[in-house]
């Protein structure tokens, strides 16, 4: 016996799609057989690859469709809802530690986020902060700076508003649209060496922005060119 049949309200005539399939006799609806067998009445035959099947009592194809419909809304209400809380809190992040008073990189527990808000009750916890261990088992007073202003402590929104209106240090060219996917923009400190963000720790990224220049990408990677490999590089302007 076939293990499916459902059923399709349409015109008396059944079509059947499937290839080997032929039905024996016509049905009061209109059906569509792809690898299944999907015939109104449960005594209508169909012959597969010479075989007989029988079709079993049907299922309501609108029941089917609009269940499915349902859960696929449902699937995309909780995909923007746990979307939303996980882009808004993922990411490093720079607070002002309540015990010293003075930065330090966080980041955010996102599992926990999507957890609790899937309770419906969202609780904030830290995954990771620079000065642990040795103070891991602080009270994480700093979470209120992340849920009043959780953008403004994001390193790389404190990054692109740094760079906002900046030009390069060595070229002298705006440092334009930011894309940290590639080519991102880098720093050149006191010594004249380029550095990349990802040397740079959270808790340091107050600092640095205080302290260094900033550097478009290509000039950056001339910079750290000619500091690394001096042997490749060709100085057209040195005479003879």
């Amino acid at each position: 016996m076939h293990p499916y049949a459902f059923v399709a309200h349409a015109p008396e005539t059944l079509r059947v799609k499937a290839p080997n399939l032929a039905v024996e006799n016509d049905a009061t609806a209109a059906c569509w057989a792809f690898e299944f067998c999907y015939i109104r009445l449960g005594q209508t035959r169909a012959t597969k690859g010479g075989r007989k099947v029988d079709c079993m009592h049907p299922f309501s194809l609108d029941v089917l469709m609009w269940g499915g419909f349902v859960l696929l809304a449902l699937l995309v209400v909780l995909g923007l809802v746990f979307g939303r809380a996980y882009l808004k809190y993922r990411g490093d992040r720079v607070i002002t530690c309540p015990e010293n008073r003075r930065p330090a990189g966080v980041v955010v527990d996102t599992r926990r986020v999507l957890l609790t808000t899937l309770e419906g009750k969202l609780d904030l916890r830290l995954k990771s902060c620079s000065r642990w261990p040795e103070r891991q088992d602080c009270g994480q007073e700093c979470l209120r700076q992340i849920e009043a202003a959780p953008e403004d402590c994001l390193v790389r929104h404190m990054l692109t508003q740094w760079y906002q209106g900046k030009t390069c240090a060595l070229c002298g060219k705006p440092i334009g649209e930011i894309h940290w996917a590639d080519n991102e923009p880098a720093l050149l400190n006191a010594e004249h060496r380029t550095v990349e963000w990802h040397e740079v720790a959270a808790a340091n990224v107050p600092v640095v922005l205080a302290t260094h220049q900033p550097v478009c990408w290509n000039c950056h990677v001339v910079n750290r060119m000619v500091g690394e490999h001096p042997e490749l590089v060709l100085d057209r302007h040195r005479h003879a």
